[in-house]
């Protein structure tokens, strides 16, 4: 998915962990621990090889995993972690961690190479973040066409709208650049005070260049 006295989504972008559109309630404080990552187990949507699969798509609402020619093979909800982690796991194969967090919230932390996945135990919701343009081969963008490296202007030319933007202390302009951006009744935005929050695809430039995508990114949940 916050103000540096910029917007909470870009704190949590920074740290790499950011909370879900729900903000989950807060649990007794614990260590984490890591655990071996199982091996994906079946389920109803399609199961894409590693060797089918070129594209991974992130929106709003769903991960698609597509082939060379763009037809959608397998397809996982984001307020379905378990599926969200199963097909990621089909298609760039065996995670290189997973650690489970209770302190500050109840959370699995899943990672490939580029891919971060935080699943939030209530509700069983996931985040997905790229950190790169390409994981195992297979390339990761936004469902606008964005992936990392792109330029601001390129990001914009696909449809993404600039939001707030902040300087860091090293002297570097962040800016955040959203798309499918809906409103969520009953919040209230913290970057436009008295606006209803908004949920989106988010995607952060640092001095010009695209860095991360992630999705679901907010304006109203802080630390």
């Amino acid at each position: 998915m916050r103000v540096l006295r910029a917007p909470a989504t870009v704190l949590v972008a920074l740290v790499l962990t950011s909370c879900a559109a729900v903000t989950p309630p807060a649990a007794t404080s614990s260590s984490p621990t890591t655990s071996a990552v199982p091996a994906p187990t079946p389920s109803s949507t399609a199961s894409p090889t590693a060797a089918a699969i070129a594209t991974l798509s992130l929106s709003l609402g769903h991960l698609d995993a597509a082939d060379a020619s763009g037809a959608v093979a397998g397809t996982a909800r984001l307020d379905d972690g378990d599926a969200v982690v199963q097909l990621l796991s089909r298609t760039l194969g065996a995670p290189v961690s997973q650690e489970h967090h209770t302190d500050p919230w109840d959370v699995t932390t899943t990672k490939w190479d580029g891919v971060i996945v935080s699943v939030y135990a209530d509700p069983a919701k996931a985040r997905i973040t790229f950190l790169a343009a390409a994981s195992a081969g297979v390339s990761l963008r936004s469902a606008i066409g964005v992936s990392v490296g792109m330029t601001r202007e390129a990001a914009i030319a696909a449809g993404a709208t600039p939001t707030a933007s902040f300087t860091d202390t090293s002297g570097a302009v962040h800016q955040i650049l959203v798309s499918e951006s809906t409103q969520q009744p009953g919040t209230n935005s913290l970057v436009t005070p008295g606006d209803v929050g908004s949920v989106y695809v988010e995607h952060e430039s640092v001095d010009g260049t695209v860095t991360r995508i992630a999705a679901p990114g907010d304006d109203f949940s802080d630390l």
